[in-house]
């Protein structure tokens, strides 16, 4: 009985069909790396972010309050992702008190990414560390407190 003989060129891969597939394999590992890479970046962007509203949420409690934007400032701890708040008191005339309402802008500008446009081996790289975002809200308060006297809107 004869057995099947096999050719041997026919039973392996040659050296192109082996480098085309470890090309193609690279590619998608790169690919991989790549998007790993933005979803970690995104991720700190929506941290940070999330961090500087609860910052300039508690502020605006802080007005409300009737606390004057000194004391907020002492009160609060320091913040790496803000920047800095710039608080404009305005008042508003409603025609419905005889008093103005207590409004103050609160402007906040923060560091949505600490990430670096080059690699090193400590940082992560993809973003821009030099931009900077600013939100503004209104906040209305029936209470302020002016020189030292607690003082309600009636």
């Amino acid at each position: 009985m004869k057995s099947p003989t096999r050719s041997l060129s026919k039973a392996a891969f040659t050296l192109v069909e082996t480098l085309i597939a470890s090309g193609i394999i690279m590619i998608a590992v790169g690919a991989a790396a790549s998007l790993s890479l933005l979803i970690v970046t995104q991720d700190e962007i929506a941290e940070n972010t999330l961090k500087a509203a609860n910052y300039l949420h508690n502020t605006a409690a802080l007005y409300q309050l009737g606390l004057e934007p000194d004391a907020i400032e002492d009160i609060l701890p320091d913040e790496p992702v803000v920047e800095n708040i710039n608080m404009i008191p305005l008042a508003l005339p409603v025609s419905y008190f005889s008093n103005p309402l207590w409004v103050m802008d609160m402007e906040m500008t923060y560091i949505p990414t600490q990430s670096t446009s080059g690699f090193s081996a400590d940082s992560w790289t993809g973003g821009d560390s030099a931009e900077r975002r600013t939100h503004t809200i209104r906040v209305v308060s029936i209470e302020q407190n002016v020189g030292g006297a607690h003082r309600a809107m009636r």
